[in-house]
């Protein structure tokens, strides 16, 4: 867990190209507007490019979908 947090932390340090986004980390079953306010990012910061984490839940076998991922995904774009 250690080398992802270190990952992400310098993902979100980056400086963004114009192709590239703003990155942030956006994780399962976590709202949009929560995952910008804590990389201290608004939807006016477009591009965005969002890190998205993805897992199992415990007693899933598989990566279900998401559905606040699915409802606000549209938003980055």
């Amino acid at each position: 867990m250690r080398n992802l947090n270190t990952r992400v932390t310098a993902l979100e340090s980056m400086t963004p190209t114009e192709d590239q986004g703003r990155p942030f980390l956006w994780t399962q079953g976590r709202p949009l507007a929560d995952a910008l306010a804590d990389a201290g990012l608004t939807l006016d910061d477009k591009p965005l490019f969002a890190i998205r984490l993805e897992g199992v839940r415990p007693g899933d076998e598989e990566p279900r979908v998401d559905p606040i991922y699915e409802r606000d995904k549209h938003l980055v774009d």
